[in-house]
This record gives structure tokens, C-alpha cells and sequence, in this order.
């Protein structure tokens, strides 16, 4: 069910690690930001889902921005927007509080997972022939959602076993999401240096003559 080759590609492998990484801590924010705003703050259900419009409104601009990234910056496209995303949580961790600062800090967190997502969808499908592309959906799809079930898991656990105290729970919870930010930047700069490793050999390859081969 899973194409082992495609596991194989060092930029592949890297590149899936850190939209891992990514994926899972938004859902665990959408998990742990509606416990703390309505069970440890008393904020309404309307409150909660309003408070992340600004994250999916920056979600939706990052890829028309990403696609006009200088030709030099946009094999770092997921780095960069890695590096927002951690930002943005780091940003939350020490001002946990509701309010505009929140609004705002969630809207750049959905900015760099929006530039992170969309240089992933266009890196790895240059990473791998044609034929192997719809097996490469399927992986993109399948860590994603496994990332989502880990995401609110392993995140909500640690929220949940401080709960008695909701800021400090959530300030945590932020903090670590945002290392698994900077985690996912670490991953795609490893992967986007073995991409630009593997493009110069390619084109080498193609200049030989068949003949020789």
C-alpha cells in the first residue's frame, strides 16, 4: 500500500517529515484553543471559531504569494513559512491571552502553514517521476491525517494535565508547537539541500549519450 521507493528519496522522506511535523500542530491548535477558550476561559463556541477566520483568510493568500517567490528563495518556500509558523506560536506562548494580539498571531500562523503547504505540493511533485505521483498523493494524504490523530493526541494530553490552570496550559501547549515549527524548518531545509543536490546529477545523466550508458 505504501510505495517503499518513494520512502527512499532523502528529499521526499524529509519533506513528509516536516509537513508532519506542520499538519499536526494545527490540528492540536484547533483542539487545544477551543478548550482553552471555552472550558478554561468561558468564551462562547461563536468566539472560538471566529477567533480562527484570520487563520484560514492567511491560509488561502500564502499560495498565490509563494508562487511569486524569487526564483532563489523558492526552494526555501517551506522553510520560510515553517519559520512563520513557529513564529507565530512562539508569539502565542507568551501572550496566550485572548484578544487582537491572538487574532493576529493566528493569522501568521496560517500564513506560514499555507507557504509551507503550498512549497511542498510543488517540491515533491518535481521530487519524483510522473508514474509514481499519485502514490506520492496517497503518502501526502495518509501522514497528513496520521499527523492530525498524533496532533491532537499527544497535544491535547499534555493540555488536558494542566488544565487547572488554562493560560498556563495553553502557553505551554504553544510553546510546543512552535518547536515542532522549527522542527519542520529543520526538515525542509534538509530537504530542499538534497533536492538541489539531486537536480545537477540528474541533468549530468542527461547530457551523457545514451550509447555510452
Amino acid at each position: 500500500m505504501i510505495n517503499l521507493r518513494l520512502l527512499a528519496r532523502p528529499a521526499v522522506a524529509w519533506e513528509l517529515t516536516a509537513n508532519f511535523a506542520r499538519t499536526s500542530t494545527y490540528f492540536a491548535m484547533l483542539f487545544v484553543l477551543a478548550q482553552y477558550l471555552q472550558q478554561g476561559l468561558g468564551r462562547s463556541a461563536t468566539y472560538s471559531g471566529l477567533v480562527l477566520v484570520s487563520w484560514v483568510a492567511a491560509f488561502g493568500v500564502a499560495a498565490p504569494v509563494t508562487r511569486r517567490l524569487p526564483a532563489w528563495a523558492a526552494p526555501f518556500g517551506g522553510v520560510l513559512g515553517s519559520l512563520i509558523l513557529a513564529a507565530a506560536f512562539a508569539a502565542v506562548s507568551a501572550a496566550p491571552a485572548p484578544g487582537p494580539f491572538l487574532v493576529v498571531a493566528l493569522g501568521a500562523g496560517g500564513f506560514g502553514l499555507g507557504m509551507a503547504y503550498s512549497s511542498l505540493l510543488g517540491r515533491l511533485t518535481a521530487a519524483v517521476p510522473p508514474d509514481e505521483a499519485a502514490d506520492l498523493s496517497g503518502l501526502v494524504n495518509t501522514s497528513a491525517q496520521v499527523a492530525a490523530v498524533a496532533g491532537v493526541a499527544v497535544y491535547g494530553t499534555v493540555y488536558f494535565a494542566l488544565a487547572t490552570r488554562p493560560a498556563y496550559a495553553f502557553g505551554v501547549v504553544a510553546a510546543a508547537l512552535a518547536a515542532s515549527g522549527f522542527a519542520g524548518a529543520a526538515c525542509s531545509y534538509l530537504s530542499a539541500r538534497r533536492r538541489a543536490a539531486e537536480i545537477p546529477a540528474t541533468r549530468s545523466e542527461e547530457r551523457i549519450p545514451a550509447r555510452t550508458r
